[in-house]
């Protein structure tokens, strides 16, 4: 029995060790981080400049953000609007049409197909819908 006490006080002198060791790790540890973090500052979640979802531009700083209104040229909204008028059936432009429109109009392909999805839902809809009431 005495031999059983004597390994059991070996193993808890052995882990009272190595308690110390690590207390005195962690408190070297968290002094080497407040070392190395000391010339920084703290600032609030919203000042984090945040990336746009899908974009592939890098991370611009808060003071360069400035929300710009895309305004596509009235010419181009009415060349589209007035093809769109004329396809109430089917306001659907094929892929030939759609790249006319990017001839005529300067627009991107992305540009005209995003206006013809808002259209068919601000435009067409409400008019459909009213013209089906009457």
């Amino acid at each position: 029995m005495k031999a059983y006490l004597d390994v059991l006080s070996a193993h808890v002198e052995e882990l009272e060790k190595l308690d110390r060791e690590r207390t005195n790790f962690e408190a070297a540890f968290v002094l080497d981080l407040q070392n190395s973090f000391s010339g920084l500052s703290l600032i609030s979640r919203k000042e984090v400049p945040q990336k746009r979802k899908g974009s592939n531009n890098p991370i611009q700083l808060p003071s360069d953000r400035k929300k710009r209104k895309r305004m596509i040229p009235p010419e181009a909204v009415r060349v589209m609007k007035d093809w769109l008028m004329a396809h109430k059936e089917h306001p659907y432009p094929s892929p030939e049409e759609k790249q006319h429109f990017v001839e005529r109009t300067g627009l991107s392909l992305q540009q005209v197909d995003y206006w013809f999805i808002n259209a068919r839902r601000r435009i067409l809809r409400p008019l459909l819908s009213s013209s089906l009431q009457t």
